[in-house]
């Protein structure tokens, strides 16, 4: 071994079909073939040496699945030679094995559980200065301590697979692609077997603002990853009022799980052009609790004021998580008219719909709800009573003080915080969460009070 470092190169012709699919191309470049050279370099940190007969890590079925999805096709290498290369992918990769020694065997004794994966891969064109490049990185970490017995003793076989898995090597491959062939490849990498790759093609997707992307974007919303289906979501909120209409079209969907999300999309995007079909699934008894609370909360959003009847009605829904979210959606819109409606609530059965609302009616700073926030000092649950201290701190009204004074007897901690800044509000006094303390000061002060 001359150095402490071999590097394996290995060539392969890759050809590319001229593209233009889905009715559309990207580029008005053709592409017709791509040299794919991967540099693979493994090292033993312990002796700095190069680790021989590594089998390589990267997974060519998955390179040739991705390019695929731009309807790109992998040729032999007979074919290339009569193929000229008019793209060059190059993947530079090094991999270092990870290990230790665990005790009582001698200090050249390793014990080789863990490795990392280091890289970068660049796809550019051979007549053209179009080139993209990306970083990937991946570690398995050895564990602190191992049975004697146990674990790899020889750096060949270190985890170098796993820490390519764990790394961003996919998400930086399908990024790259994405940026060349744009909105048809990333339609198509989301029906990839990975959720990674799903997930970052519906991310990419909302960079571009493309319409094209709506359709597809809302059939991920049933993905069975969650992240696909929040990217997905995320995405559709940040393309904005080009997906008004499909999003629309979406509350009506079979798939509860979409119904919701497109609610809570609609909701995020701000269009005003969905308060009337948002109010429908609202009032639709029929459809699920949480798709109609993910439409009341959309609608606190939209501040639009048709919506503050439909909501007060929904604060007397037979279903709690409606009325929860009713309580919430007109606190955030402020008006009001849903004050009397909002003091109703503090009696709710349900101790969630009693919190939300003394949040709502703080967020309103409605003078008629302070003896009945006062009241809700006494409330079973805490939840309720921090709501109730919070509002009337928010609404500064000096019949609270005494009352917010005499709930620090026998209070939680956390309840108290709430209760002490509410009572600074009030007062502008800085005396802390002790009831000694604020009952003295009040001796002292409550002429000006009442």
């Amino acid at each position: 071994m001359r150095n402490a470092r071999s590097t394996r190169i290995s060539m392969v012709l890759v050809g590319l079909v001229a593209t233009m699919f889905c009715g559309y191309a990207e580029t008005d470049i053709p592409q017709k073939t791509v040299r794919l050279i991967i540099e693979e370099t493994y090292v033993n940190p312990h002796t700095g040496q190069a680790v021989e007969g590594v089998a390589s890590p990267i997974d060519r079925a998955l390179v040739e699945r991705l390019l695929g999805y731009a309807d790109l096709r992998i040729i032999t290498p007979e074919e290339s030679e009569t193929t000229s290369s008019d793209y060059t992918l190059r993947i530079k990769m090094e991999g270092k094995a990870l290990g230790g020694n665990y005790g009582s065997l001698s200090p050249d004794f390793y014990f080789y559980t863990g490795a990392s994966i280091s890289g970068t891969m660049t796809l550019s064109q051979l007549v053209n200065p179009l080139k993209t490049e990306a970083s990937f990185t991946g570690t398995i970490s050895p564990p602190h301590s191992i049975p004697i017995y146990s674990g790899s003793r020889n750096p060949l076989d270190s985890p170098f697979k796993e820490a390519l898995l764990s790394s961003d090597f996919t998400v930086k491959l399908a990024t790259i692609l994405g940026d060349i062939f744009g909105t048809p490849f990333l339609v198509n990498a989301q029906k990839d077997l990975e959720a990674k790759v799903r997930r970052t093609a519906a991310l990419l997707l909302g960079k571009r603002g493309d319409v094209r992307a709506v359709e597809p974007l809302i059939a991920a919303l049933r993905d069975e990853d969650s992240g696909v289906r929040y990217a997905a979501a995320e995405t559709l909120s940040n393309i904005g009022d080009i997906a008004i209409e499909p999003l629309i079209e979406a509350l009506n969907d079979k798939d509860w799980n979409v119904r919701q999300y497109a609610a809570s999309i609609l909701g995020n995007i701000g269009n005003v052009q969905a308060v009337g079909p948002l109010i429908e699934v609202l009032g639709n008894k029929n459809e699920q609790e949480t798709v109609r609370g993910a439409a009341a909360e959309a609608l606190g959003k939209l501040s639009d004021t048709r919506a503050i009847e439909p909501l007060i009605a929904a604060l007397r829904d037979e279903n709690s998580g409606v009325r929860y979210a009713a309580a919430e959606a007109l606190g955030t819109l402020g008006d009001t008219r849903a004050a009397e409606p909002l003091i109703a609530a503090l009696q709710d059965g349900d101790f969630g719909v009693r919190a939300s609302a003394a949040e709502a009616l703080g967020k309103l700073s409605e003078i008629r709800a302070v003896e009945p926030l006062i009241g809700a000092l006494k409330d079973e649950y805490p939840s309720v009573r921090y709501a109730a201290a919070e509002a009337l701190g928010n609404i500064k009204d000096e019949r609270a003080i005494w009352p917010l004074i005499g709930a620090l007897r026998n209070e939680s901690e956390y309840v108290k915080q709430c209760i002490t800044e509410a009572l600074q509000k009030i007062t502008n006094q800085s005396i802390g969460p002790a009831y000694k303390d604020w009952a003295a000061w009040w001796e002292q002060n409550k002429e000006v009070y009442q």
